[in-house]
């Protein structure tokens, strides 16, 4: 009695020695073309069955040592950390969510506010665009709705 190997006998999905020799030889040709690049082009040009995934070309490309890896950036440290909310309605947080367009095509900007402390939503209104212009009157009637103004 002992342990055996529980690794499959047979990878009938494995990609085989030629189409792996041909993805190598495209990128040491062709060194701009990208894994997506290279399997357009052997599903286009060359009609390779089956035509590996853009993920398995691009593990052939950085098993073999033909990609380079992108740099990590480094998380910078702010100077302070934010300040801690003590109780409701001593602190908001306004922040811009960033712009998007809606599914009829409308440019909005949302602005959401928020107390730091019960995490209670006072506005999410979507504006015509991120300036002050558009989110004082939003600003002031929230203050004043909340008891502020």
């Amino acid at each position: 009695m002992g342990d055996r190997s529980r690794a499959p006998k047979s990878h009938p999905n494995a990609i085989g020695a030629d189409t792996e020799d041909r993805v190598i030889e495209l990128r040491e040709k062709h060194p701009s073309l990208g894994a997506a690049r290279i399997r357009a082009y052997l599903e286009r040009e060359e009609q390779t069955d089956p035509v590996p995934a853009e993920s398995t070309v691009g593990a052939i490309l950085q098993r073999n040592g033909l990609t380079v890896s992108r740099r990590r950036r480094e998380s910078r440290r702010r100077g302070e950390p934010l300040a801690d909310a003590g109780e409701a309605n001593a602190l908001w947080c306004i922040d811009y969510q960033g712009w998007f367009r809606t599914g009829d095509g409308t440019h909005i900007d949302p602005l959401t506010v928020t107390d730091a402390y019960s995490r209670y939503l006072f506005r999410c209104q979507r504006l015509a665009a991120a300036d002050n212009a558009h989110s004082k009157p939003v600003l002031e009637a929230a203050f004043r709705q909340y008891g502020l103004l």
